[in-house]
């Protein structure tokens, strides 16, 4: 299984990953059980394992948050990648860390 850097998982040990990095205006998005190419569907068509296109739909709607939040100033985006809503629509796959 890969995740993200240090092994962090949903829900345990994700903070681990944050604690390192000096706070204010930082989120990791980290999905259980996804490699980085998201089994070979963005950048590297030798991605580890099957197509995951439920990690896919996963960072399209946490980028789309991000750059809303920053880009565009929405609040309302800003609140969704403070709030544990990753976590809560993903049954436990993914969660949104922010610092």
């Amino acid at each position: 299984m890969r995740t993200a850097v240090g092994r962090a998982r949903p829900g345990n040990g994700g903070s681990v990953l944050m604690s390192v990095r000096p706070g204010g205006n930082k989120h990791a998005l980290v999905i259980d059980e996804a490699d980085h190419f998201i089994g070979g569907l963005i950048c590297d068509e030798r991605g580890e394992g099957p197509p995951d296109t439920e990690a896919l739909a996963i960072v399209q709607s946490a980028s789309t948050a991000f750059l809303d939040a920053y880009l565009q100033q929405e609040s309302a985006a800003m609140a969704y990648l403070n709030s544990t809503a990753v976590l809560e629509l993903t049954n436990g796959r993914a969660e949104m860390l922010a610092r």
